[in-house]
């Protein structure tokens, strides 16, 4: 099972998501309720107990991946519709500074 995740991980470390379209197939491919995460998860009970640990480390970074490559493509494609540069839109509420009022 180990090498099957690993695959994965690989082949997603390689996955480019250029429309809005293909990114969608992924997260269903992946993310979705009879996609590949469910089914590993669905495996990970028949996993021997001393192999869990391993196991349950390799698919959470499997999800951790997949969350990660799909979540590239909806922040390019958010900002390429506020028409902001990538660097502001990556930064969020972080660049936000509320405006300061003078104290009494």
């Amino acid at each position: 099972m180990l090498e099957t995740i690993e695959k994965h991980i690989r082949t997603i470390e390689q996955t480019t998501l250029s429309t809005p379209e293909a990114a969608e197939e992924f997260r269903i491919q992946y993310l979705g309720k009879k996609g590949i995460l469910t089914a590993l998860f669905g495996e990970f009970k028949t996993v021997p107990n001393e192999e869990k640990k391993a196991v349950g480390q390799a698919l959470n970074a499997l999800k951790t991946a997949a969350e990660a490559a799909l979540a590239s493509v909806q922040t390019a494609s958010r900002t390429k519709r506020r028409g902001l540069p990538k660097t502001t839109a990556a930064r969020g509420i972080a660049s936000f500074q509320a405006p300061t009022t003078p104290s009494p």
